[in-house]
């Protein structure tokens, strides 16, 4: 069973030293991150990342079968993430977790992913380096990580049914995970931003926030019907963790969130009652 679960925001600014000026609402979210952090009782060393901006493929999940994990914070340039990079990041991959994973579900989607071999250091993204970055005061871990398909966009109900099986599996786990699900909240806030602006984006937001207290179906199933305009990247993790909510019993114990760009971006963490 996962006792632990966290929520959080993988957008790059809120790192002091990546923009020459830091926004206060994004200095707040990383004070926000590192307060939540030092909140989490947990003293297992295997972590299970799910993000939606990493290696994806169309219609199926990725694991990212490697031993080590090499991933760089980047001085951004324009809000754009491909500036100097200004330091680096080492993580160890959990290999036998992955197979645990890939024996147990295998009546899912799941491709593995493997760059060269598994102890050559594969390079991560912003979706898994940002969230990582955090959870080092946790001490060194083991990490699995997998990625949503690029139809998490537009197929909802695929994505549902890929993580009502999933919560199942992590249900059942008799290991101590932590559950690490990457992702912000609706990206329209901002008529300049790239995806311009819903009016539907702020009650997007204030129901997840609501939602992350009660866990409630119809909250839920009102995230699902705003999100084709919400457009939140963190829309498949966050019905992960509702299906994990339906199976156990467990509690809101820190959140924060601000909108300090075009979209959103909040940090939850439950624990298992």
């Amino acid at each position: 069973m996962i006792n632990h679960i966290l929520f959080l925001p993988h957008g790059m600014q809120i790192i002091p030293g990546v923009e020459d000026t830091q926004a206060e609402p994004f200095l707040y979210l990383h004070q926000a991150m590192e307060e939540v952090i030092e909140q989490v009782e947990w003293d297992g060393d295997q972590v299970i990342l799910l993000t939606p901006h990493g290696y994806n493929l169309e219609e199926d999940l990725v694991i990212y079968n490697h031993k080590q994990f090499q991933g760089s914070i980047f001085k951004l340039e324009d809000s754009v993430v491909y500036g100097e990079a200004i330091s680096q990041l080492e993580i160890t991959g959990n290999t036998e977790l992955n197979q645990k994973i890939l024996q147990q579900t295998s009546e899912l989607p799941i491709k593995v992913l493997t760059h060269g071999y598994p102890d050559y250091p594969m390079t991560l993204n912003w979706g898994e380096v940002v969230p990582l970055l955090y959870l080092q005061p946790l001490g060194k871990k083991r990490h699995s990580i997998l990625c949503y398909p690029r139809t998490r966009h537009s197929d909802l109900d695929q994505v549902i049914a890929y993580n009502t099986k999933l919560a199942k599996f992590l249900q059942d786990l008799d290991e101590n995970v932590l559950l690490v699900i990457s992702g912000d909240l609706s990206h329209t806030h901002q008529e300049d931003g790239p995806y311009g602006y819903h009016q539907i984006s702020k009650p997007f937001d204030s129901m997840v926030n609501n939602w992350a207290q009660a866990g409630e179906d119809a909250q839920m199933d009102e995230l699902l019907d705003m999100q084709p305009n919400a457009l939140a990247c963190g829309m498949a993790g966050m019905n992960l963790i509702h299906q994990l909510r339906k199976l156990g019993n467990y509690e809101l114990v820190a959140s924060r969130y601000a909108v300090p760009t075009y979209f959103g971006m909040g940090i939850y963490y439950w624990k298992a009652n």
